[in-house]
């Protein structure tokens, strides 16, 4: 499936199915435009019914845009393809902390606490500047 941006003429190639939940779905996916892989995230059809629900997309497409920050993934863009809503991120690539946590308890060990320390802080460290910023309209995050 082919997105297209209408705020911005860019096309984004869908590739395989990374992560879903109960609102929306997460496709790794090509920008040729932008020449790099990318995460789009896709509202279900289902849930682009419910106003409430479409709203909150909206809200976290809002904020999700005032971050800017290495330990935040960065939002390159955001439109609607037909009644689709999508979210265009940048792809982390690599295993999710809980993929890792499952291959080390399969291996019966344990991550390093200096690791899990570098975790904790720059998790703490992405959550303290999205709660220093705002919205446009000054509502805080």
């Amino acid at each position: 499936m082919v997105l297209r941006s209408r705020a911005r003429p860019r096309t984004y190639a869908l590739g395989p199915r990374i992560a879903a939940g109960g609102m929306g779905e997460v496709y790794q996916a090509f920008s040729a435009d932008l020449n790099r892989t990318v995460a789009v995230k896709r509202m279900l059809e289902a849930a682009t019914s419910e106003e409430d629900l479409k709203l909150m997309f909206l809200r976290e497409v809002a904020v999700a845009a005032t971050l800017e920050h290495h330990n935040v993934v960065e939002v390159l863009d955001a439109g609607q393809h037909r009644q689709e809503l999508f979210l265009v991120m940048e792809l982390v690539d690599g295993p999710s902390l809980a993929e890792v946590v499952e291959v080390l308890k399969r291996d019966n060990k344990i991550l390093p606490i200096e690791v899990s320390c570098h975790i904790v802080s720059s998790v703490c460290q992405g959550l303290a500047h999205a709660h220093e910023r705002a919205l446009p309209d000054g509502t805080p995050l």
